[in-house]
């Protein structure tokens, strides 16, 4: 919440992770068929690799503004934006791969008779 503050997006951040989010799991499923989980797992996973490498690159030395320091915090700088990027592309690694194929296959783990109360635990 203090990167969306601090890039002077946090009125509608939400908003926009979770249009993000839901369109991210649409083109899952969209795929899921014609490429397989497998597929969509390893590459839910490279993105999902790559997004925490970006991030750590870019938060190393990050020092968030603060009022004693005369910046206000308004603005997007590269580091902010390499990290709101960074930020989405895990959030979009994890919404192609663990997020709905997790689901999909937990459904099909139990046999039919138990599979209702398997999945309500």
């Amino acid at each position: 919440a203090e990167i969306f503050d601090s890039a002077g997006i946090s009125s509608y951040a939400a908003v926009l992770t979770g249009c993000f989010k839901l369109c991210a799991t649409l083109g899952s499923v969209v795929v899921v068929d014609k490429f397989g989980r497998r597929w969509l797992l390893l590459v839910g996973i490279s993105i999902m690799f790559l997004a925490l490498t970006l991030m750590c690159f870019a938060f190393y030395g990050y020092k968030p503004a603060t009022d004693d320091d005369g910046d206000d915090g308004d603005g997007i700088t590269t580091r902010t934006a390499i990290i709101i990027v960074g930020m989405f592309l895990y959030i979009g690694g994890y919404q192609v791969s663990f997020g709905p194929i997790a689901w999909l296959l937990i459904s099909e783990i139990f046999a039919i008779d138990v599979r209702d109360q398997a999945i309500a635990i």
